[in-house]
């Protein structure tokens, strides 16, 4: 028959997994405001709520960033994906059971700069997922112009077969300092390639200009803090984890805290 003591040992040992797997989902992926409005929906059900510096965000969160604003999402294999103004993505689990095992993510608009590390194996483990087409990408630095009826995508720096796109079952290739356009809805798309030299875009400013690099760069020590490995991997050392949150009335702020089951 087991006492009371053996029984309250199972139950702290199966809070303590219980707390593990909550604390890794909200820091498995940081999210920080690099300047303007920045506001984050983070479970993809509640409202939004205005960002003013780093928060680990849960899988399915939405990020949306305003009017000359910029918010950069660190990841957990230090990849980077730097969002321009008014922006919207929304950032999946990182799937191991696929066949290409990966995280998805859904730019519904907006621009943004993606800094992918290559992983161990040799498939693609990021998908960029947007109106118009699917891509596939692995240790790559890149651009990406997302509207309703095209999407532009830049290559800075790519090996072979690092970007993969598809769209009405069919797969493009893209190289370093190539432009890949795709226009129109799915079904009856036009491809356009371009050289980067010489391409215009609004939004190539947003990140290669002085001004997001000097914002970035403020933003740096928040970013590096945020994505700190923890002294301790014990979940459970205090029952409950603070962030700072605005809500989307300036005037208001609340603390958004995330209790962790069995935690005393």
């Amino acid at each position: 028959m087991i006492n009371r003591r053996s029984r309250f040992a199972v139950f702290t040992i199966l809070a303590l997994i219980a707390c593990g797997s909550v604390a890794w989902a909200d820091t498995d992926k940081v999210l920080t405001r690099v300047k303007g409005r920045v506001s984050v929906q983070r479970d993809g059900t509640t409202g939004f709520k205005s960002l003013s510096g780093s928060l680990g965000v849960r899988d399915e969160s939405i990020a949306r960033t305003g009017t000359k604003s910029a918010a950069m999402l660190a990841l957990a294999d230090s990849s980077e994906i730097d969002l321009g103004e008014k922006t919207q993505v929304r950032v999946g689990a990182f799937d191991r059971d696929a066949e290409v095992a990966g995280r998805t993510i859904s730019v519904d608009n907006g621009a943004l700069k993606f800094t992918i590390r290559h992983p161990a194996g040799s498939r693609a483990n990021y998908r960029f997922v947007t109106p118009t087409a699917q891509i596939a990408v692995r240790g790559t630095v890149g651009l990406l112009i997302v509207t309703p009826s095209k999407t532009t995508l830049i290559c800075l720096s790519c090996s072979n077969d690092d970007i993969v796109v598809t769209h009405d079952g069919t797969d493009e290739s893209v190289g370093t300092g190539q432009v890949l356009q795709l226009v129109g809805i799915p079904g009856s798309q036009s491809v356009i390639r371009l050289p980067l030299k010489g391409f215009i875009d609004p939004a190539l400013e947003q990140f290669l200009g002085d001004t997001y690099k000097n914002a970035l760069a403020k933003a740096a020590p928040a970013i590096k803090a945020a994505m700190k490995p923890r002294a301790t991997p014990n979940p459970c050392a205090s029952n409950a984890s603070t962030n700072r949150v605005s809500s989307d009335t300036p005037s208001e702020q609340f603390d958004s805290v995330t209790s962790k089951p069995g935690c005393k």
